[in-house]
């Protein structure tokens, strides 16, 4: 059953106390916090954790990721240290997928123009940039062009797979009519991300999966394994026009700071401390979470 506002704040400052308290005297306000959950603590939006006696949330005091195991963390440390000694000092450029004209017979879910307009949005932000628009966002064009660029952003649906993981899915378009356009888990474990800084998952629970020895075996996790040291991605359905305000805001800040996470807790920030009610409830800007480990 769906919870009241004051019962998610309830168990948003119960979770604090178990989570954060214990361990408040070894940190310092603005210090970087990196989860590494297990089992059901994967689902926890960390940002949205509650102090009640302070009355503020945990993203408020805190920069904050979050790695599916202590393993993947490494790498994405490892990772992000080797392409920030490769990096030219340009500005990154992005691949930007927007809408997929995808098979509704396969898939039938409704269109996201909203997603369109934003991709359109985020190439212009970057120049350089390449937008994969309705039909143009097919597999082979996302695949082949991932790597040459530093941020990757899909604006699309995704499905999961909770009992076979490597089977969930990002909806993109067919290139034909026998093609089914859909970009499976375990592809992306052969995919080619060399330049890829930040891959931005702004579809439904990207960061949902079965938990496994390792962490969430989700669609997030297999960009963070084959190199990619920061992602953004969602752990539950977010209202299209919320996850717009919530990631403009985002894309903003990013060409500003440079840093993901900072730019996503900014983000997150600015919906908090907006005069709309509804941007303010956690459940418009706790969605997404930063992955990897800084």
């Amino acid at each position: 059953a769906e919870r009241s506002p004051n019962e998610v704040l309830a168990a948003a400052s119960s979770l604090y106390d178990l989570l954060i308290r214990p361990v408040l005297s070894h940190l310092e306000p603005q210090d970087r916090l990196v989860f590494i959950p297990d089992k059901s603590l994967h689902s926890i939006p960390f940002a949205a954790l509650f102090d009640r006696i302070d009355r503020k949330y945990l993203v408020e005091n805190y920069v904050i990721s979050v790695a599916p195991s202590a393993t993947l963390a490494l790498h994405a440390v490892t990772r992000q240290l080797k392409l920030e000694l490769e990096e030219t000092g340009r500005m990154p450029t992005a691949l930007v997928v927007g809408n997929p004209a995808f098979r509704k017979d396969l898939v039938p879910l409704l269109d996201l123009p909203q997603a369109e307009r934003e991709a359109e949005e985020i190439k212009n932000l970057f120049p350089g940039s390449e937008a994969l628009i309705r039909e143009e966002a097919t597999r082979s064009r996302f695949l082949d062009a991932a790597g040459d660029y530093e941020i990757i952003h899909f604006g699309g649906h995704a499905v999961v797979n909770q009992e076979f993981p490597l089977l969930s899915y990002l909806v993109l378009s067919p290139e034909n009519p026998k093609e089914s356009g859909l970009l499976y888990g375990h592809e992306l474990y052969s995919g080619h991300f060399e330049r890829s800084q930040l891959a931005v998952l702004a579809a439904c629970e990207t960061a949902s999966g079965p938990i496994s020895g390792e962490g969430v075996m989700s669609l997030a996790r297999a960009f963070l394994a084959v190199g990619v040291p920061n992602v953004v991605a969602s752990l539950w359905d977010i209202e299209d026009q919320m996850a717009t305000q919530l990631l403009r805001a985002f894309y903003a800040r990013l060409t500003r700071v440079s840093d993901p996470v900072v730019a996503l807790r900014d983000a997150q920030l600015s919906l908090l401390r907006s005069s709309n009610s509804n941007l303010r409830d956690p459940a418009a800007w706790a969605a997404f979470e930063l992955f990897g480990g800084v």
